[in-house]
């Protein structure tokens, strides 16, 4: 069965749950059932949302064009700066000029930055650093994205960009998490000619480093 053949009912589901969930008392067995029954349904169409996505992406037509990448990153720091501030987390940006260019498809590697940022935010612990780094040799564009989290084994390093890989780690506030995220990184980062690595330590966070050839 298709993917979006399953969200209509799911939805279904999710609707009738809320529906109880506001109807009964918080202490009756109804509402505790109801409540298992949302967060399921509500966990399940994430997971559906993430395979339409990961369709779409890998179908997409990108439109390569020369972007600033420093203003890119500034507006993804800008968009989920509420979400790190809940959490108490400091992003600091380091660059070393205002304009960097490459040439890459906008869509994509906004959404490639998204995904490394709400990551590191999920990932790392309350009251922690997030450190984003940018480098221009001239030749290619380096950008690192540093959390504080609980980094990962050698093991689990050469299976993080696999689709549906199963993660140990678990985002610090419960927040929801496919495996699918890395795996779509992965791809369009190679669509856009540049390269995905990772360093990490258990107990010592990760670094997440794109390279890019200049324009």
């Amino acid at each position: 069965m298709a993917a979006h053949d399953l969200k209509s009912p799911l939805t279904l589901i999710s609707g009738y749950a809320n529906r109880i969930v506001k109807n009964t008392p918080e202490d009756s067995l109804e509402r505790t059932n109801a409540d298992k029954i949302v967060n399921s349904s509500n966990k399940m169409l994430s997971i559906i949302n993430k395979l339409l996505n990961n369709s779409k992406y890998e179908n997409q037509i990108l439109n390569y064009e020369k972007l600033n990448i420093v203003d890119l990153i500034n507006c993804t720091i800008k968009f989920y700066s509420d979400m790190a501030q809940n959490k108490k987390q400091k992003i600091n940006f380091y660059y070393y000029s205002p304009e960097i260019f490459i040439n890459v498809d906008k869509v994509s590697i906004c959404t490639v930055l998204d995904n490394l940022l709400t990551n590191a935010i999920k990932y790392s612990p309350t009251n922690s650093h997030i450190n984003i780094n940018l480098e221009d040799n001239g030749v290619s564009v380096k950008i690192s994205i540093k959390d504080s989290g609980d980094g990962f084994t050698e093991k689990e390093i050469e299976n993080l960009f696999t689709k549906f890989f199963p993660f140990k780690n678990k985002p610090t506030q419960g927040e929801n998490s496919t495996g699918l995220g890395l795996y779509i990184i992965y791809d369009m980062v190679k669509k856009n000619n540049g390269k995905i690595d990772l360093k990490s330590k258990i107990g010592n966070g990760s670094e997440f480093i794109l390279t890019f050839p200049k324009e």
